[in-house]
């Protein structure tokens, strides 16, 4: 019964959408019902299914990923992040558990393409969350990751409708998400707001440097519409997510 706007959306960006949560309306059973939703499902995904020696380790790492979803990061990177904070652990245990985690559904993990290459780029990579619930309860600070939270929107819709997506690299831009099914590919950049010019900017001529005409959107929370420029639309994010791509 809930309007497919501007208001809904803001609110599953902030909750997430774990079926459950519809029937708790205090703040204190949402965050009890989901950490113990994750700790069943670490526990009985994860530690049991793959005998995990340090459990401490792989909950640290879902946390970390819960508080830098949509983030560039690397294996690398999580090692040193982990090292620094007295954690001992090396590159095989990280990138073991990440992959646990990836089939475990708790996460998904979006590698680089190279668009004029067309191919996969090895390095860093993005994750993002199975549900925003998991970075509303688990993690902090709702404001400072909304971009995060729209890329994790975008990232788990076009998902949903069977697309296989990757973070794209064009020369020097990057292009949020490169979206391929049955042969045809688009392309999507996603913004809080293009309210100013050099946002404008910037999200546009990513686009605009992609040397082929399959479809390119810009997605934002915009309440008005800004229509098309050079061939590439811009779309209001949740008449974006309430069509079947």
């Amino acid at each position: 019964g809930v309007s497919a706007d501007k208001s809904a959306l803001l609110a599953y960006l902030q909750s997430g959408g774990l079926p459950e949560l519809l029937h708790l309306s205090a703040e204190e059973a949402r965050r009890h019902y989901v950490s113990a939703l994750r700790d069943a499902i670490l526990l009985n995904d994860v530690v049991r299914r793959h005998r995990i020696k340090d459990p401490d380790l792989l909950a640290r790492l879902f946390r970390y990923l819960c508080e830098n979803a949509g983030a560039m990061i690397s294996v690398n990177g999580i090692v040193g992040h982990l090292q620094a904070r007295g954690q001992k652990t090396n590159f095989e245990t990280v990138s073991g558990y990440l992959s646990h985690l990836c089939q475990a559904l708790l996460v998904h993990s979006c590698d680089r393409y190279n668009i004029r290459g067309k191919e996969l780029l090895a390095g860093g990579r993005k994750y993002y969350l199975n549900d925003l619930a998991y970075r509303q309860y688990l993690a902090s600070g709702f404001e400072s990751a909304l971009p995060q939270r729209l890329e994790n929107v975008v990232f788990l819709h076009l998902r949903a409708a069977g697309y296989a997506v990757h973070v794209g690299v064009s020369r020097n831009w990057e292009v949020d998400f490169v979206a391929e099914k049955d042969g045809r590919r688009a392309y999507f950049q996603v913004c809080y707001s293009l309210a100013a010019p050099l946002t404008v900017e910037r999200e546009f001529r990513a686009l605009e440097h992609i040397p082929d005409n399959w479809p390119k959107t810009v997605l934002s929370l915009d309440d008005i519409g800004m229509g098309d420029r050079e061939g590439i639309r811009h779309v209001r994010l949740w008449d974006f997510l309430a069509a079947v791509p």
